[in-house]
């Protein structure tokens, strides 16, 4: 029987895996690209206003909730998950298309 770690880890690498395949399902299958942009349940976004500016930093955003809790971090390239007491953590490569992505967001919806 499989413990609640290990779901916990098999569960953000699954995640890793799908941030790390958006590039190939954008240019081969864009609805499997659509399917993990739809299953966001919330995006909260970080920013510093200096000089007058607003300027984007990276986006936190909620794929996963209610055991586990799992988040994505576009400004670290990050994924937490957290069930219960457990928390397990490692960073992924996105070529920066997720930063870009929210980026995009984040200043198309401030303007």
């Amino acid at each position: 029987m499989e413990s609640t770690q290990e779901r916990l880890k098999a569960i953000v690498m699954s995640t890793i895996e799908e941030i790390e395949n958006l590039t190939t399902f954008l240019q081969e299958d864009e609805e499997k690209a659509n399917d993990f942009f739809d299953s966001i349940l919330s995006i909260s976004y970080m920013s510093d206003f200096t000089q007058g500016k607003q300027e984007y930093l990276g986006a936190e955003l909620l794929v996963a909730y209610g055991g586990p809790n799992v988040y994505v971090d576009t400004r670290c390239n990050l994924v937490s998950g957290h069930w219960g007491f457990h928390k397990f953590e490692m960073s992924f490569n996105d070529d920066s298309l997720l930063y870009e992505h929210f980026e995009e967001q984040f200043y198309c919806n401030i303007r």
